[in-house]
């Protein structure tokens, strides 16, 4: 192309005058303007450098509180966080200042605790039809499942798992196995005074397929399950005359040992009890 003479294109017959109206000459020109920038702007992104100075840093504001995995190993932490009573079915639970309570959700008079560790759900409506003996029942309902020819595909039987004396309750609960994608935990059935309670306490994990194919390191999982164990702890029935015989080791140390039955001493209560009042605690020797 001619850039000096603009309407002569090399190889071309000439373009007559006659032939040319003034229309045709502004889309010709229009055209030309376009193309000629065009070319500046990639005569400027290919030698034009660009500018030597630092950029301007963005800040990022800071957050107002922070959410930690850290269970609270301190009473007068504990002593700090919110307590819900429920005057109706004469129970109490405290939970940290960052989880919050519902009790429309679920239905009326089931409590849910949330928080980004971890849920526990508190029915003493018996929403689930449980009947007495829970064992009989957990039976009962594990048999008809397998039964079912219409069963939901993730339907699983329940299963009783070990109780470690999470709840600092009178009761023995049964126990069982409450897991599901991203999350473990616990569920306990129990009767107190001819109420059925269910309390069912989840803390979550990354299970490597739902969230970004990564997952969360094991100690900070395991700090999620000490901290719903420790809210499990604070849950109890106002006119409970259960109270606990924890004494400080002499030596630090907590005879743990592996035994046929649970040792209450042991139990998630009792080591944060410890870890509260006693200066020497070292831990449960095992």
């Amino acid at each position: 192309m001619d850039l000096q003479n603009p309407t002569t294109f090399p190889n071309n017959p000439p373009i007559q005058e006659s032939q040319t109206t003034p229309d045709h000459l502004s889309i010709l020109s229009g055209l030309i303007l376009i193309l000629f920038g065009i070319l500046i702007g990639v005569v400027a992104a290919r030698f034009i450098p660009l500018p030597t100075n630092n950029p301007t840093p963005i800040t990022t504001p800071t957050p107002t509180s922070v959410i930690s995995d850290t269970p609270s190993t301190n009473a007068d932490d504990i002593a700090n966080w919110k307590t819900y009573t429920n005057s109706k079915y004469g129970f109490q639970v405290q939970y940290p200042n960052s989880w919050t309570l519902d009790t429309a959700s679920l239905g009326q008079d089931i409590v849910t605790l949330q928080g980004n560790q971890g849920s526990i759900n508190i029915d003493p409506t018996n929403k689930a039809k449980i009947t007495l003996p829970i064992k009989s029942w957990i039976e009962k309902s594990n048999q008809q499942l397998l039964n079912n020819p219409n069963k939901q595909p993730m339907s699983s039987p329940v299963t009783i798992v070990s109780y470690d004396n999470e709840l600092n309750i009178s009761e023995t609960p049964i126990a069982i196995n409450n897991s599901f994608f991203g999350s473990d935990g616990k569920s306990f059935i129990f009767s107190h005074k001819g109420t059925i309670f269910l309390l069912t306490s989840s803390y979550y994990f990354d299970d490597g397929v739902t969230v970004g194919n990564t997952t969360t390191p094991k100690d900070i999982v395991n700090k999620r399950l000490q901290l719903v164990d420790q809210i499990l702890s604070t849950f109890k029935f106002l006119d409970d005359t259960k109270t606990n015989s924890y004494t400080c080791p002499a030596n630090g140390w907590v005879d743990c040992m592996p035994g046929p039955n649970a040792k209450p001493e042991c139990s998630t209560s009792a080591m944060s009890w410890y870890k509260a009042n006693c200066p020497n605690f070292q831990g449960g020797a095992l």
